[in-house]
């Protein structure tokens, strides 16, 4: 029996197997001949002898989502001279489908999460899908979206869905704490989280990971950069960054955050979960989590943006998954025009109707779906300021050398500004060079 959870009224298999940042599908089909993948779209092949596209995802078929298989199965009904068939890689997919390229007997189409997505950009393996963006029919995707799938000036990806980080928190603790809406700038923050501690017993104020996931989103709030503006070095110890970086220290040192190993938990979820903290940072899963296994809490969480610092810009981070092809294909016309169909506003409306993703097109935020769903609106909305996981082709090398010293400055080890120079150094003569 498939259990059900109060995510808003989502059904939680479907959250889980359609989240954006769990993985990728795809349609596939084995080819070698290039193609600049300028057509007309059509199949190319009859009714008694269609063109085979294989659809490629993370997840077996039983597990691929309904809207999913409805979307393909119109597309198959519509198109007598295509058959789409699936193929899971249910587990390792980057490194499977990095396999499946290299061997050229990769996937026609699949999906690609932003933070690897550069790295198949760069290795010249994608299809060029700008002819698809001159069409007009990507114009009402949130912008940050469309960026991250864009590589030196070409789009290699339409976005499929997304989702964004943002703030969960107590309702009950802050009215217990006398905080009458939720703090919208650093200062507020504090100030709110100091209100939880002197006010809520038993409550850490915010849980927070010891790598400070939550910095990356402050960096860019506060004028920051990851890379310089050409990409080609590391300029993490900007002043910005480490101000983001002593802010979050700060709250650790005064008690104000708790990593959730210190609250006996293992993750935000459960650390919220079982009311052991008033404030944390999750994207839409979160609300799954919580539906699924703290029905009861759940109704005393509500969604606000992050704080921004004073002056500051709005800022998230976004984790989004697009529909990519391979360039080898033996079909593009055919590849390109499937991708279209399962890029559509209509597709993007079923995806999000079905799950706890969010559709990338900004004209559906006020749709009647999401006037009804007001926490998934909350992490809708901030698509327009977000910025998505990726810095470029190193991006896996970048988070692997920046996580350990963000973590030391967290525990204490090492001073925010010691903690971003020893990283940026790591990634300028380890990564970049």
């Amino acid at each position: 029996m498939t259990r059900k959870f109060q995510m808003d009224g989502i059904d939680r298999r479907k959250f889980v197997t359609t989240l954006a940042t769990a993985g990728t599908l795809g349609i596939a089909g084995c080819s070698s001949g290039g193609s600049d993948g300028q057509g007309s779209g059509g199949g190319g092949g009859s009714a008694s002898n269609p063109t085979s596209l294989t659809v490629t995802g993370w997840s077996s078929y039983e597990d691929a989502s309904g809207e999913f298989k409805q979307l393909v199965n119109e597309y198959d009904q519509n198109h007598d001279d295509v058959k789409t068939e699936y193929s899971g890689i249910v587990s390792k997919y980057e490194q499977k489908l990095k396999t499946e390229v290299g061997s050229g007997n990769a996937p026609d189409v699949f999906w690609l999460d932003s933070s690897y997505f550069a790295s198949f950009a760069d290795s010249d393996v994608l299809l060029n899908l700008q002819s698809l963006v001159d069409s007009g029919y990507t114009d009402d995707i949130f912008d940050p979206l469309m960026e991250v799938f864009n590589y030196e000036g070409t789009q290699y990806g339409i976005p499929k869905d997304f989702n964004t980080l943002q703030m969960f928190y107590n309702k009950d603790h802050f009215e217990q704490a006398g905080i009458s809406e939720p703090p919208k700038t650093w200062s507020e923050f504090r100030t709110a989280l100091e209100k939880i501690k002197q006010n809520v017993d038993g409550v850490a104020p915010l849980a927070v990971f010891a790598n400070a996931r939550l910095w990356w989103a402050m960096v860019f709030q506060n004028g920051g950069r990851i890379l310089s503006k050409d990409g080609s070095e590391a300029v993490l110890a900007s002043d910005a960054n480490v101000e983001a970086l002593q802010f979050l220290v700060d709250l650790s040192k005064d008690g104000l955050a708790k990593r959730p190993d210190q609250t006996g938990t293992d993750w935000h979820g459960p650390t919220i979960g079982e009311e052991k903290a008033a404030v944390t940072t999750m994207g839409a899963w979160g609300l799954g989590y919580l539906g699924d296994n703290h029905p009861e809490v759940d109704k005393k969480i509500d969604i606000a943006h992050l704080p921004i610092p004073e002056g500051g810009q709005k800022s998230t981070t976004a984790y989004v998954v697009s529909y990519s092809a391979y360039a080898n294909t033996k079909n593009p016309d055919a590849t390109k025009d499937l991708l279209k169909h399962l890029t559509s506003a209509e597709a993007h409306e079923m995806y999000a109707s079905g799950g706890g993703v969010l559709t990338p097109r900004k004209s559906q935020q006020d749709s009647d779906y999401y006037n009804s769903h007001p926490r998934l609106q909350t992490f809708l909305k901030a698509g327009e300021w977000s910025k998505p996981w990726s810095y470029g082709p190193k991006t896996a090398e970048i988070i692997n050398r920046v996580n350990p010293e963000l973590e030391g400055a967290m525990l204490g080890k090492k001073s925010p500004r010691k903690a971003l120079e020893t990283a940026q150094q790591k990634i300028n003569s380890e990564v970049m060079n």
